[in-house]
């Protein structure tokens, strides 16, 4: 709330909560707020939008004079709000006239819906003014922006083949993976970069599909080509076997078989063996005779 700060001072204090405008707490609402806000705001969830806003009306020329917009008050809470709290030729203060303020709010919506903006202004003396500017937030009609990596290819085996895309959204919300058509890869989408790891596929031809959705339901999608190839088989080169021709020798003579080789031999046993053995029929048939006196 806009209370009193210090015995002779009633200032908007920047920590307030809640607004005043009631007995004994800034309920003198002699000063002037005004905006570039003509009518309903419409606004982007997520997407910032910049309002411009004077204050005056402070005659006391102290500089305790306040411009504020808190969180607790209205609907504040379903934005955010670059500045809180500026004091008359203070920090923020566009304005170098003393008891007058301007400034200027850099405001995004945090969700859908219509939300009213409430900002006060208050000084010393119980005086103050206030300003309600209607603001209509909505999804962004755009859908996210996505990039298109390279195709890959690679052969079987090969690792370290990895898929990233970096889709941009203020409101983003989830995403899927198809691998040919089929779901490999879903979840939530924070807006931070996607990857998929195409690693261990056997040999062929494959189409990865990104699709990535912003809060709105609004998509974009990205398709990148996968080529597993089989490897080159290792080239052998081929040496034909040379044929080496030995010359043919001349066929040297033979020697003529001596008297005692084995081919002049044999007769010659023949011949003595047989004389052998009429000399000894010869001597038995005597020896015989005589023993029997016949001889």
């Amino acid at each position: 709330m806009l209370i009193a700060a210090g015995a002779s001072m009633i200032i908007a204090f920047p920590s307030s909560t809640s607004e005043c405008g009631t007995s004994g707490c800034h309920d003198t609402l002699t000063l002037t707020l005004s905006s570039n806000a003509t009518g309903t705001v419409n606004a982007t969830v997520g997407e910032s939008f910049i309002l411009n806003v004077d204050a005056g009306g402070y005659t006391e020329g102290d500089q305790e004079f306040y411009v504020s917009i808190e969180s607790g008050w209205a609907d504040n809470s379903q934005f955010t709000i670059n500045a809180t709290s500026i004091q008359d030729n203070g920090a923020g203060d566009f304005n170098s006239n003393l008891n007058q303020i301007s400034i200027s709010l850099e405001i995004t919506p945090l969700s859908i819906g219509t939300h009213t903006l409430r900002i006060w202004t208050a000084g010393k003396n119980d005086v103050a003014g206030s300003l309600d500017i209607t603001v209509s937030a909505e999804y962004s009609a755009n859908a996210p922006l996505l990039d298109s990596p390279s195709d890959i290819e690679y052969e079987y085996l090969e690792t370290g083949n990895l898929i990233t895309w970096s889709p941009i959204d203020a409101n983003p919300h989830n995403y899927t993976i198809l691998r040919n058509g089929t779901i490999v890869s879903s979840g939530g989408w924070n807006g931070s970069s996607i990857s998929i790891l195409v690693d261990w596929l056997i040999p062929g031809v494959y189409e990865y599909t990104l699709i990535v959705y912003n809060i709105g339901g609004y998509f974009s999608s990205d398709t990148v080509i996968v080529i597993v190839a089989i490897p080159d088989p290792t080239t052998v080169t081929s040496t034909t076997p040379t044929t080496t021709t030995t010359p043919t020798q001349p066929t040297p003579p033979q020697p003529q078989p001596g008297l005692f080789d084995d081919v002049w031999l044999a007769p010659w046993a023949l011949i003595v063996g047989t004389w052998v053995g009429l000399i000894l029929v010869v001597f038995l048939g005597t020896e015989y005779l005589r023993k029997k006196g016949k001889w």
